[in-house]
């Protein structure tokens, strides 16, 4: 029996860029904060507010930062304690912004939903900012996000320098709303394809779809269906729930995008991040009515198909009902003649027997005659 592997303990890692017109643009890759402020230190006019100052502007970005390295913000950078709190507990907070005289702090959180267990994960985002100095918290499982604006930042510096940090930050919003487009496309693909499969279920019932990345096609069973747009349907509701208070924060921020904690110069990219998330609701909606389109699609397939069981039902009863009334009144006569009475003076008739089939078959004739006029059947 083999045991399992260890974990491989989480490394901290410090990335650090810093920027000014005379130094450009200076990188840095550590695994501790007291080196990354050391390194800060040998260069550059440092002050402690992070405000006001026309020294360089500084990003620091921590991936996989400890509990004591979070608390050294409150050491070392003076940042305020309660920020420093949410922080460290910013996966169970819910998103925030707080203002303090000298700097500001953000909280968002990338939001994940797992169909299997139909629960949400919150991946946490943490910026202590200024207009020229910004702190980043995340952790490693948002990498790709934080190295995507860092290359942005290496490749025209100037640009993104031009007025502050603050468009680091804001371009870590945008990469955020960037990362939920794709996600959503394929569900409304994966909803498109459940939706044609209750369409197509009615002609082909073992027709089966493609898979998709997100997860397994929809089995167009129809036991299937009704589990897989509630699961749709709760999705849509919880990943507004979750978003919907961060589209609060990002209005905060708007409402402060000035000095100390944002340049000025940079309230109109902070009013067109709030749009994006706006959007980004919207599609949200546009995804809840896609579930209930589909359900009323499914709900009126159903519907059909139980009207042309019950058509076919009546149709058949129908033609019971006609076989019913062609030989009830032949029972009738084979019932009076059948009975074993002696005396019933027309027995005795020559011919009776032949006249009888006669009478039968010519009753049986007329009814199916006056039947088939009527369109009985």
């Amino acid at each position: 029996m083999t045991t399992p592997q260890a974990q491989a303990p989480i490394t901290p890692v410090i990335h650090v860029q810093s920027y000014s017109r005379q130094q450009g643009l200076r990188q840095l890759h550590v695994d501790s904060l007291e080196a990354a402020l050391k390194w800060l230190d040998s260069f550059a006019h440092w002050n402690d507010t992070g405000s006001r100052v026309e020294g360089p502007c500084i990003w620091i970005d921590i991936q996989d930062g400890t509990p004591a390295m979070i608390e050294q913000l409150q050491t070392e950078l003076r940042y305020h304690p309660l920020s420093v709190q949410a922080c460290r507990d910013g996966e169970s907070n819910p998103p925030i912004l707080q203002l303090f005289p000298e700097h500001a702090y953000l909280l968002l959180h990338r939001v994940f939903y797992r169909f299997e267990d139909e629960t949400v994960h919150y991946r946490p985002i943490s910026a202590f900012f200024s207009s020229r100095r910004l702190v980043t918290v995340h952790a490693s499982n948002l990498s790709r996000l934080f190295a995507a604006v860092r290359a942005r930042a290496e490749s025209a510096p100037e640009q993104i320098y031009q007025h502050g940090v603050g468009t680091v930050l804001l371009g870590l919003i945008e990469g955020l709303i960037a990362d939920y487009e794709p996600i959503l496309e394929k569900w409304q693909e994966e909803l498109d394809t459940l939706e044609e499969g209750v369409l197509n279920q009615r002609n082909s019932p073992a027709r089966t779809e493609q898979a998709l990345p997100v997860r397994p096609a929809p089995d167009p069973n129809q036991e299937e269906m009704i589990p897989q747009i509630l699961r749709f349907k709760k999705l849509a509701g919880n990943l507004r729930k979750s978003l919907h208070p961060q589209r609060q924060v990002l209005v905060q921020l708007n409402e402060h995008a000035r000095e100390p904690w944002l340049n000025e110069h940079e309230r109109p990219w902070v009013k067109h991040v709030l749009e994006d998330w706006n959007a980004l609701l919207r599609e949200i909606d546009h995804l809840r009515t896609h579930v209930a389109g589909v359900f009323e699609v499914y709900a009126t397939a159903l519907t059909l198909d139980m009207t042309r069981s019950a058509h076919k039902q009546n149709q058949v009863m129908q033609r019971l009902n006609v076989i019913t009334a062609i030989f009830l009144p032949l029972t009738f006569i084979v019932g009076v003649y059948g009975m074993n009475i002696p005396d019933i003076p027309e027995i005795k008739v020559p011919g009776f027997y032949n006249l009888l089939w006669g009478v039968m078959i010519g009753l049986a004739l007329g009814l199916m005659g006056l039947f088939k006029w009527m369109r009985w059947f």
